[in-house]
């Protein structure tokens, strides 16, 4: 197994961590009440591997329930490959926490596009977008 990084997030529910290591993220069962996290390891998203930038940035927005947000950086400073963005390289996307494949989703193919071309995204804050009522007034155009 990879060392694991800083990625870590908490389900809203307090029943399941989310740990990263270079090239996957992994759940487990949390028990709040003791503090302890269980020993069965599932698979969550894989596919990540880089040659640096190797941290992953994992946020459970509070605001969205059922997407784990994942970002993956650049393979280094000067990554020509990230200018694909089919290859999941210097990305942030958003996976569905129910109907995950048994092997974990692969993050180049999988999950929904949030950011593209970002080198090392190594903090992230999850802000929808506020919704318009009708009776609120039009943005102003600049």
């Amino acid at each position: 197994m990879h060392q694991l990084t800083h990625g870590l997030a908490l389900s809203a529910d307090e029943q399941t961590v989310y740990v990263s290591d270079s090239n996957s993220v992994y759940s487990y069962s949390y028990n709040a009440s003791t503090s302890t996290v269980g020993t069965t390891r599932t698979t969550f998203v894989t596919g990540m591997e880089n040659s640096d930038h190797t941290t992953r940035t994992i946020l459970y927005p509070r605001t969205v329930s059922g997407i784990l947000v994942v970002s993956r950086g650049s393979g280094g400073n000067l990554d020509l490959t990230a200018s694909t963005e089919s290859n999941g390289i210097s990305e942030v996307k958003a996976f569905n926490l129910t109907g995950a494949p048994p092997t974990g989703y692969n993050f180049a193919t999988d999950g929904e596009v949030l950011g593209w071309g970002l080198r090392n995204d190594v903090v992230s804050i999850y802000r929808p977008r506020p919704t318009q009522s009708s009776s609120s007034p039009p943005p102003k155009k600049r």
